[in-house]
């Protein structure tokens, strides 16, 4: 079962759905190769939605304007982004300690969440003796890619002022969590931030600072989101 998947014939990019994707990632039993899968197929949705994205880019600015896009397309982009939570917190949930709080919630398949559950799932310390020295860069960039993708979310303009700030609101929160684990992960290992983290490290701060006016501002002027 561990090369099963790697031995299907893989569908062109420009056919391949966010269903047939968690239908190859769920083909074979998650255990160790499943962990190096997992991180990649998170990124092949966040490729796909870059993609997708670029379509609708100002190529002024480069900035998109998600006035011009229809529902559907909005939906499309979004189930990107879900694909990308999923596959994200399968990975890191690999490493959870058995029988916290985090590991208690998961009661159904990442894929099967919405991106509503995917975006409130608990961000919970790892048992850091199942990370190794190789796998720490990859943990902690897994986290921070789910930021990524929680920042890529589109709400329709017209939505309540509440739904407009969820997503941005969670990736904040996972944000300020990435930043303190960072340092107890890196020190707990005895490596250096600035070797395995360091530019991603940096934005974690950034972010964490920036996030909470911004939120404000969208929630209570109606400030569009961040720019994607």
């Amino acid at each position: 079962m561990h090369f099963f998947l790697l031995s299907l014939p893989f569908p062109s990019i420009s056919v391949i759905t966010v269903d047939k994707i968690f239908y190859y990632a769920f083909l074979f039993n998650f255990h160790l190769s499943s962990r190096q899968v997992s991180f990649e197929l998170g990124e092949i949705n966040l490729g796909l939605l870059e993609i997708k994205l670029d379509k609708f880019r100002n190529r002024t600015n480069g900035e998109v304007d998600i006035t011009q896009l229809k529902k559907a397309e909005i939906t499309n982009c979004n189930n990107y982004c879900r694909g990308a939570l999923a596959m994200f917190l399968h990975f890191s949930s690999l490493y959870l300690q058995v029988g916290g709080p985090a590991y208690q919630k998961l009661t159904i398949p990442f894929h099967e969440m919405t991106l509503q559950q995917l975006a409130a799932f608990p961000c919970c310390d790892p048992d850091f003796s199942l990370i190794t020295l190789e796998e720490v860069r990859l943990f902690l960039n897994s986290h921070f890619l789910a930021c990524r993708a929680l920042q890529k979310v589109i709400v329709p303009m017209d939505a309540d002022r509440v739904e407009r700030t969820v997503y941005l609101s969670a990736c904040q929160k996972r944000y300020e969590w990435l930043f303190k684990m960072t340092k107890t992960l890196c020190d707990a290992k005895g490596v250096k931030i600035s070797d395995v983290f360091d530019a991603e490290y940096k934005l974690c701060e950034e972010m964490k600072n920036l996030l909470p006016a911004k939120i404000d501002r969208m929630f209570y002027r109606g400030e569009a989101g961040l720019s994607l």
